[in-house]
């Protein structure tokens, strides 16, 4: 090897070593920082480390060849085969293999913040939680503590507000043996003279297989386990054995306020395999811990990390899925749409359950849960039937996915219109950790996305797209396509003028919205269809009392289709009259318009109006009268 050459190799390792040993001060330094709350200022950190690593390199490359020689002799005598890459490529792939805590460095802005399952509060991981363990009475708190601490003081304390604190006598361990709680109480310990995030614990709960209140009044739709820990928006239980989790969240409907289930009846089941056919071979989950916390920037979610037992390689969960109950999602809470949404490179983004027929005829205030991978790799699914699901296995379907690189097809990514049930696994789990996150609440407030805009059914419109943005729509089947500009709120109409003169109307269609100029951000809509079935209203003196400047309509109590129809009254030439809106029918049957003029013919129009799921149907004349 040339002096030149080897000078050169030598420059680059002593580049890795300064960088080696900059992360490595770096980490103990970030070790005690909650790194989360920095996120919305990511470019900026990014470039600044950026910078850093710069500024080492222009410093090793000042440095004389002969003491890059000195510094790395023994690594240059091992190497007897020229390098592979050039000396340009090899200090390029070592700025791009630079890592910080969890954040990766790179050039593209489009590139997304790595997100770790635990950021640690002071010595105390986990997010800085305390966190539930099986526990046969009562509830048992723990600590995590972070990998660099060996020694701490604890104590627990206790607090009716959140607010006013106090110790509790002789509770000075990592672990806190709770076996009277109380409903509604917070807990929190104190380590080291800081104290951790505080949780809640809720419940007693008898687990009858219905709904049961809180000591705060929330209405529980179905709880599975006697006690729950929470933030007071989102909770988790966990069984005695340590093998069932369940998780539930706050949603508000009606002036109530729910804790809504995730699971049908016995709760999200773990199962743990320490063999290479997992899917044949595994059994309730062996666990040395399963670690919940919460996220202090968003109140919807909870972090769960499965750590398995030794030995241990496989680990999966699944339920018979269930949102709900019918005061919170109607007919949807059991026959809730399942879907996989999907990163731009076709890997599982999350999966989320919406209390709508489908996620593209969602509504932000359905209810839905959502489960994000964080550990990603080697991850399965299975959505379909819930008596049929499987673990460690995809479910056959129409959909596709991309798994560590690797394209699966004829693979169920969704499910509508049946009693649904899902599982996820993860194989060959390299560390014995497993991480996930769950967010349970309303579709907006969890940030469950849709195959496109919301659909607004009542108001017919497609809505969270940009504001003020030119979009390309297609419509699947025909050549035409319409160019349409948001409006200041980011909605199009269901039906109208585009900015050519077209007149559309995509009720019933499959529409593919394309901002201009940005392909990558193609969305797709499935628009449901308008009822047609319009009935009208019998010429009959028993139905309608018609005078001077007004008409009553006596609709018969029996007649269903009617009372699901709303009327509004017209000119004669079946001109909607401006200030007499869409009017239903009475609980008694009632129908009345007034304000008309004396001796004018007038026409009523009848449509089935519209519900979350389906727009109303066009309007009809179905009665025509003249007042006296």
């Amino acid at each position: 090897m040339t002096k030149e050459r080897m000078s050169k190799i030598d420059k680059i390792d002593l580049i890795k070593i300064f960088i080696k040993a900059f992360i490595k001060s770096l980490k103990r330094s970030l070790q005690r920082i909650d790194f989360r709350s920095f996120m919305p200022h990511r470019k900026i950190i990014k470039h600044a480390f950026g910078m850093m690593v710069i500024m080492l390199i222009i410093v090793a490359m000042a440095l004389p060849n002969s003491i890059a020689a000195d510094v790395n002799t023994t690594a240059i005598a091992a190497d007897s085969a020229p390098a592979v890459m050039s000396e340009e490529e090899t200090l390029e792939a070592s700025i791009r293999e630079f890592t910080v805590y969890g954040m990766y460095l790179n050039d593209g802005d489009g590139e997304e913040v790595a997100v770790t399952a635990s950021q640690p509060v002071g010595d105390i991981a986990n997010n800085g939680y305390p966190y539930a363990k099986k526990a046969e009475e009562g509830v048992t708190l723990a600590i995590k503590l972070s990998d660099a601490v060996t020694n701490a003081t604890f104590q627990w304390q206790r607090s009716d507000d959140k607010e006013q604190w106090s110790d509790l006598d002789g509770e000075t361990n990592q672990t806190f043996e709770n076996k009277s709680p109380k409903d509604g109480r917070w807990y929190r310990c104190v380590v080291n003279g800081v104290a951790s995030q505080a949780v809640q614990v809720v419940g007693q709960f008898k687990c009858e297989g219905t709904s049961e209140k809180d000591s705060q009044g929330r209405i529980w739709t179905n709880p599975l386990m006697p006690w729950y820990i929470s933030n007071g928006t989102v909770a988790y239980g966990i069984n005695s054995a340590g093998t069932v989790f369940d998780v539930v969240g706050l949603y508000s409907k009606s002036g109530s306020s729910y804790m809504i289930q995730t699971a049908y009846s016995k709760g999200w089941s773990m199962v743990t395999s320490s063999s290479d056919a997992p899917e044949v071979e595994h059994t309730a989950a062996q666990l040395d811990d399963l670690l919940c916390s919460f996220d202090a920037a968003n109140q919807y979610e909870l972090y769960i990390t499965a750590d398995l037992a030794s030995g241990q390689t496989s680990f999966a969960f699944g339920c018979d899925t269930m949102l709900g109950n019918d005061s919170t999602s109607r007919s949807h809470s059991d026959f809730a749409a399942l879907e996989v949404n999907k990163n731009q490179d076709n890997t599982v983004a999350n999966i989320a359950m919406v209390g709508a027929s489908s996620s593209s005829q969602s509504v932000g205030s359905n209810p839905a849960f959502m489960i994000t991978p964080i550990t990603s790799e080697e991850l399965e699914f299975w959505l379909g039937q819930y008596d049929k699901r499987k673990y460690f296995s995809f479910n056959e379907g129409t959909g596709n996915i991309t798994v560590d690189g690797e394209y699966q097809d004829n693979v169920a990514t969704e499910t509508q219109g049946i009693d649904a049930g899902m599982t996820m696994s993860w194989f060959n789990v390299p560390d014995g950790l497993v991480s996930f996150k769950f967010a349970v609440g309303d579709a907006d407030s969890i940030g469950v996305t849709t195959n496109g805009g919301n659909l607004n059914y009542i108001a017919e419109l497609i809505e969270g797209l940009k504001q003020n943005t030119e979009y390309t729509v297609a419509v699947e089947g025909e050549e035409t396509t319409y160019s349409i500009i948001s409006n200041a709120l980011g909605h199009i109409t269901l039906t109208g003028v585009d900015t050519n003169g077209n007149y559309f109307d995509f009720t019933g269609k499959t529409i593919y919205i394309t901002k201009n100029g940005s392909e990558s951000e193609k969305i797709t809509v499935n628009v449901s269809s308008r009822p047609y079935n319009v009935q009208g209203i019998p010429d009959s003196e028993e139905i309608a009392s018609i005078g001077e400047d007004s008409i009553k309509l006596s609709i018969p109590l029996g007649s269903l289709q009617l009372f699901a129809q709303e009327y509004r009254i017209c000119d004669e030439n079946g001109k909607e009259i401006e200030g007499f809106g869409w009017t239903r029918v009475s609980g008694d049957g009632n129908l009345s318009f007034s304000g008309l003029q004396s001796d004018t013919l007038y026409l009523i129009k009848a449509r089935i109006y519209a519900t979350e799921t389906t727009p109303a149907s066009v309007g009809r004349v179905v009665y025509e009268f003249k007042t006296n």
